[in-house]
């Protein structure tokens, strides 16, 4: 099965969320979108989080009844701060029957060279970044120049919808 990963705080979790996640499902090959919650994301300030299992329980109560999405809490037993390739190389040995991406919005785009062993990501996973529109992505972190990736593991998705990100679900 093909899944697709969305890493994120979701604190709350958004309609943003969910429609870039219905978007990338119609899109690409994608089997299933994961929302893996993480308690602590290294590169955000952390004063400002809401407990991670109310986190998790907003993020299942927004996705019941889309059968294509699951909501991960495997962040929340590994050391702090999780780090997505760690996360990653947990869930392929722990799944090695699923081919996982993983899923990004421009915002991680332009800091995506700042992620632990990114590169290493880079030739392991596949990465889907969505270029939001009016979002103007000026080399995806120093990796994506002139629209061209240096990894063939990368690709930017392109398209002209709107995502509101602090529409209310």
């Amino acid at each position: 099965m093909n899944i697709a990963l969305y890493f994120g705080s979701f604190n709350p979790v958004h309609l943003g969320h969910i429609r870039l996640a219905e978007h990338l499902i119609e899109l690409m090959p994608v089997d299933e979108v994961w929302f893996v919650v993480s308690p602590c994301n290294p590169l955000k300030n952390q004063s400002d989080l809401i407990d991670e299992f109310l986190r998790l329980d907003m993020l299942m109560l927004a996705i019941k009844g889309l059968p294509k999405f699951k909501a991960s809490d495997v962040e929340f037993t590994m050391p702090v701060p999780s780090y997505t390739i760690d996360t990653l190389n947990k869930l392929k040995s722990d799944f090695p029957q699923h081919h996982f991406s993983l899923m990004i919005g421009s915002d991680n785009a332009l800091v995506f060279d700042k992620w632990k062993n990114y590169k290493q990501l880079l030739k392991k996973y596949e990465v889907l970044a969505r270029n939001d529109v009016g979002c103007i992505i000026t080399g995806f972190a120093g990796i994506m120049q002139n629209g061209k990736s240096n990894s063939r593991n990368m690709l930017m998705i392109h398209d002209d919808s709107y995502i509101d990100s602090y529409a209310q679900i």
